[in-house]
């Protein structure tokens, strides 16, 4: 998945200086207050990409139900880029006016619900694509900075081993998500697999952005601690610089073509490891080891 960079979109590097620099917490110290933070934005961040991992595993059900090819039953991850892409600075800044809880705790509720939706997709290839718009609105409210930015209000001295932490919800989503999406499609069908996504979405997102909504630095917190004008949205003119920088877009292109191969490999690769004659269950455990 592809990391967006916190301080891109209307914060300036003074707003972005965790708490902990302004009242004096060492890494220790952060840890004790926040600690649960960078847990919460591991389960997040799991939550944020169940679309992606558990992609090709509806492939093969799509096929047989509707007749669909490979591409379209993963057209979705098309639309969900071309609205991030869209959206996802207007959510940034948005983080940046009520504070990542409350978009978190709405973005769960709507991309649970989105997911689950999607099991009454079809036959007709309007609602499927309906449906995935759908997903691709309420992913921006789960998306990684929505999670990133509250372990980056708390945390100033050990912010780098607290992102780290988090990171790990894709990785751990990346390794388990297959197996379980294989697992619920074997028993509940391709719908019931959706079902079962948006359920987990539900509680492993949810339980995240309640710790999120009770622990992390609000604004209001943050302009106590480090002066009235923290919180304020604006474009340094160093960011102004930067993003008309050539480095900074043949940084982007090249995370752009990145993505491109990786997301290709990830999603297709259950349907290429079944069409050299492994069972579905087998390449589902082999896609999470590759996770």
């Amino acid at each position: 998945m592809p990391i967006t960079n916190l301080a891109e979109v209307g914060t300036s590097s003074a707003d972005m200086v965790g708490i902990g620099a302004f009242t004096g917490d060492g890494p220790l110290d952060e840890w004790r207050r926040f600690w649960p933070l960078p847990f919460a934005a591991a389960g997040g961040l799991f939550t944020a990409v169940l679309y992606v991992y558990s992609a090709g595993l509806f492939i093969e059900p799509l096929n047989r139900a509707f007749g669909w090819s490979p591409a379209l039953a993963t057209i979705g991850l098309m639309v969900v880029g071309l609205v991030a892409a869209i959206g996802n600075p207007f959510v940034g800044l948005l983080v940046d006016r009520v504070g990542p809880g409350l978009v978190a705790v709405t973005g769960v509720l709507a991309y649970s619900v989105a997911l689950a939706a999607l099991s009454f997709a079809g036959p007709g290839v309007g609602s499927w694509v309906l449906g995935w718009t759908l997903v691709a609105i309420a992913s921006l409210a789960v998306s990684v900075p929505v999670w990133l930015a509250a372990i980056a209000r708390a945390f100033n001295r050990s912010r780098g081993l607290a992102l780290a932490v988090g990171y790990c919800g894709s990785s751990l989503a990346a390794i388990f998500v297959p197996l379980l999406t294989e697992r619920a499609i074997e028993t509940f069908g391709w719908q019931g697999g959706y079902r079962i996504l948006g359920l987990l979405a539900l509680v492993v997102g949810g339980l995240s952005a309640l710790a999120v909504l009770r622990l992390a630095p609000t604004n209001r917190a943050m302009a106590r601690t480090q002066g009235s004008g923290a919180g304020r949205v604006r474009l340094t003119p160093q960011a102004r610089t930067d993003l008309g920088s050539s480095r900074f877009w043949r940084i982007a292109l090249m995370s752009l073509l990145a993505t491109l191969g990786v997301i290709a490999l990830t999603v297709h690769f259950v349907s290429i490891a079944v069409e050299d004659g492994q069972t579905r269950q087998a390449a589902a455990r082999l896609a999470g080891l590759i996770g």
